[in-house]
């Protein structure tokens, strides 16, 4: 099964947003570092959590995710 990592980041009790779709984590790393310092200059960076493979910082009501998730393929669907 294939599989991409979705970065999303939100505020708490307000949902949140894609920011990016990558291939590895490691694709990523550059886009969450950036998101990343963004709240911790706004609001210092006050919790991390490695949980089922996704990374989730916290800062003030801000989070940031990086979390894997499964591609279903499946046939297209007839014209």
């Amino acid at each position: 099964m294939t599989q991409v990592w979705i970065l999303m980041q939100g505020e708490d009790f307000e949902g949140g947003h894609i920011t990016g779709v990558y291939a590895t984590p490691e694709d990523a790393r550059e886009d969450f570092m950036e998101a990343a310092a963004r709240i911790d200059a706004t609001f210092t960076i006050d919790g991390a959590l490695l949980k089922g493979g996704a990374l989730t910082v916290h800062g003030g009501c801000d989070w940031l995710r990086l979390a894997p998730y499964d591609v279903l393929s499946k046939p297209p669907l007839p014209h």
